[in-house]
């Protein structure tokens, strides 16, 4: 018998590895809330909600009696807490490991819903704790023993439905775009129009790529669809087309634009990179605006993988 495929989802400084549902379909995302100090998502298949994952962000002066009141709390409203700490790693202790409690749910208090629980204390200097429930004990296991999390990290790893990429840690979650066959992300901090302004990154996917595409190669398509490069044309700089990976077989194409924005007319760049992937039929890009330098910077951090 084959091992069921896991699935990648990043979201607002942390990773998780899940395991697909009997069809080796990937769960939906049908909640999520929040900013990166606390909030929740929950992932479902087409029966039933599987996975729900909350994280807090903790002050450090007062982390371990924060962390001990959640744990009191969850035993109170689940369950005992067990007297063996929960270990990412069985075998032994590993660097960046995460430890955490299993909350042992008694048989006459299990919601529908909720038939194991793990509390998940992030090592430092992260100042977080995630809760992790869900419906069946070897999902919230395998969620559990896969939850990286990157607070600490300069740029914050995001994945979602085919989307994939980092985007700067100072930058906020501003728009979230859900729909069949189109994925989209935008953040920004607040200060865009201002002169300490970092920037706007904003990553997406579409799917069903074999169809969009329609037989052309990625830059001609690109060219005829996206207005950003049809009404830039004339002052886009176009990085050559990557050799297509050996193993996915992905194509890479980027562009930059130059632009002056504001009352001062200052400098800015944008530069959008599409990323075609014949394999699992998705079309992602990224787009990147701000100072030329930021961007560049921005954009180097993409190829930098991240353990999920």
């Amino acid at each position: 018998m084959s091992p069921t495929p896991l699935y990648t989802i990043a979201w607002q400084g942390c990773s998780l590895q899940i395991p697909g549902g009997p069809d080796g379909c990937p769960w939906n995302l049908t909640r999520y809330q929040g900013n990166s100090r606390f909030g929740q998502i929950a992932l479902a298949d087409l029966a039933r909600e599987q996975i729900e994952l909350k994280w807090h962000q903790v002050k450090p002066r007062r982390f371990e009696g924060q962390v001990a009141a959640l744990v009191r709390h969850l035993g109170r409203q689940h369950g005992n807490v067990s007297s063996a700490p929960f270990r990412q790693n069985p075998s032994g202790a590993t660097a960046g490991e995460m430890r955490g409690w299993w909350i042992q749910i008694p048989p006459g208090r299990v919601h529908p819903q909720l038939h194991a629980a793990v509390l998940i204390q992030a090592p430092p200097p992260a100042r977080r704790v995630y809760e992790l429930t869900g419906h069946s004990r070897g999902a919230v296991e395998t969620a559990a023993r896969n939850l990286r999390d990157h607070t600490a990290d300069p740029f914050w790893p995001w994945e979602l439905y085919g989307l994939r990429g980092r985007v700067p840690r100072a930058l906020r979650l501003q728009k979230i775009l859900l729909q069949p066959g189109r994925t989209q992300l935008d953040f920004s901090d607040r200060r865009f129009y201002s002169p300490g302004c970092r920037g706007k990154v904003s990553l997406g996917s579409w799917s069903l790529a074999d169809r969009l595409l329609a037989g052309r190669p990625l830059p001609q398509w690109a060219r005829d669809a996206i207005p950003l490069v049809r009404q830039n044309l004339k002052t886009a700089t176009e990085i050559p087309t990557l050799p297509p990976v050996p193993d996915t077989g992905a194509v890479q194409e980027t562009f930059r634009f130059p632009t002056r924005s504001g009352l001062l007319r200052r400098r800015r760049q944008t530069i959008l990179q599409l990323t075609h992937e014949p394999v699992s039929n998705v079309i992602r890009w990224l787009q990147i605006a701000g100072p030329p330098g930021w961007t560049e910077q921005v954009l180097t951090a993409q190829t930098e993988e991240f353990a999920p």
